[in-house]
């Protein structure tokens, strides 16, 4: 008997990884009786991330609700897994000690793309306020790191979103809070305070994309068209982004600087505006399932 291993990430916007797996095997097994088809769904950072981790690791569910990249609030769920369980190679290539928690959440699950009707994908409008709630949860348990798979995101806000959802305060000119920063609001933006901000163990962001913030090959140009811009939008959110860097540099030293680190342009700048803030760490999707598996 042949044994084949049927092994699929994601098809975006079709198949989850799981279904295509299904899909293989059936289909093989359909052919010819003489296959032995093992299924291994794949992910690396997108959709698909909370669930294929956490089963492999032996970990559970949490279920959560969050705000979606629009506001609407939509239920989700986080896995925890005991790092006495992860393979040492794991522990290895993302620094965790040998015993402990981590918890893994999945962007998409929560800010995704997928999320969205097509007429509803809007990247002025979308934000990461979501990412911000759960990341604010996650802070009241007993963890060693946090893993964030950042795939598959409708939303091209640096970040913005998920610091106000961890408590950061953003006011207008006026005076006035605004709770759900987007691009559309940036303009208003005049002052932050981080004051009331929780506090989060070390973040582990996965994640190939390794592009920086701004420029032709940043995170508006090279993703925007699919997170509902048009051409005339793309240059419009580039011209604020670069214009919220330069207001971002008032409050946070490193701010200019980091907008040109590798990665600091995936998923919308999820990853530049956390760090900002908090101990991050932009890790190869790829090479973490390399090792988990």
């Amino acid at each position: 008997m042949q044994k084949i291993l049927a092994a699929f990430d994601k098809c975006k916007d079709s198949l989850a990884a799981k279904e295509l797996c299904i899909l293989a095997k059936k289909t093989l097994e359909e052919v010819g009786q003489e296959y032995l088809v093992d299924m291994v769904p794949l992910t690396d950072g997108g959709e698909g991330f909370v669930e294929i981790l956490t089963l492999q690791a032996g970990g559970e569910f949490i279920p959560l609700c969050a705000s979606d990249s629009l506001g609407r609030k939509k239920e989700l769920v986080v896995g925890l897994c005991e790092l006495e369980k992860l393979p040492r190679m794991v522990k290895g290539f993302l620094s965790l000690p040998d015993r402990g928690r981590i918890v893994i959440i999945e962007m998409a699950s929560v800010v995704g793309l997928a999320e969205l009707k097509r007429k509803e994908r809007n990247a002025w409008k979308t934000s990461t306020v979501g990412i911000g709630e759960v990341l604010k949860y996650c802070s009241t348990l007993e963890l060693d790191a946090i893993l964030l798979g950042i795939g598959g995101s409708s939303t091209n806000d640096m970040g913005l979103g998920a610091l106000s959802g961890l408590g950061m305060e953003i006011f207008s000119e006026s005076g006035d809070l605004l709770t759900f920063p987007s691009p559309e609001t940036w303009s208003e933006l005049a002052e932050v305070s981080i004051q009331k901000m929780v506090s989060l163990p070390p973040l582990k962001i996965a994640c190939d994309v390794k592009n920086s913030l701004l420029g032709p090959t940043g995170a508006t140009h090279q993703f925007g068209a699919q997170k509902g811009l048009s051409s005339e939008d793309i240059v419009a959110v580039e011209d604020e982004m670069n214009k919220m860097v330069q207001k971002l540099g008032n409050c946070f030293l490193d701010a200019e600087k980091n907008s040109s680190d590798e990665g600091s342009g995936a998923a919308g700048g999820i990853g530049y505006g956390l760090g900002l803030v908090y101990d991050v760490s932009m890790v190869a999707g790829f090479d973490l399932i390399r090792t988990w598996f």
